[in-house]
């Protein structure tokens, strides 16, 4: 897969908790875990915890702190896999 197909798919994760995504910024921080965690493995659980936490130190809402975050963490495992 490409490193363009491979942000692509990255961009389609993002737009899909972005348009399915409410409950608040629990709940959205939630289907990130479970989709760049469990289902993608793109990050391990410890990483996600720790750019969770580097989120907060980010001003901004919670749901999109996270967002930048993980995006920055899911991008680089996404483009470096498969490589």
């Amino acid at each position: 897969m490409s490193r363009s197909a491979r942000l692509k798919e990255l961009a389609r994760l993002f737009l899909k908790l972005g348009t399915i995504g409410f409950g608040g910024p629990t709940a959205h921080i939630a289907m990130m875990e479970d989709e760049v965690v469990r289902r993608r493995g793109w990050l391990s659980h410890e990483k996600f915890i720790a750019l969770l936490g580097a989120s907060n130190l980010i001003p901004g809402p919670k749901a999109g702190r996270g967002h930048r975050c993980l995006c920055m963490g899911g991008q680089r495992r996404a483009t470096a896999r498969r490589s």
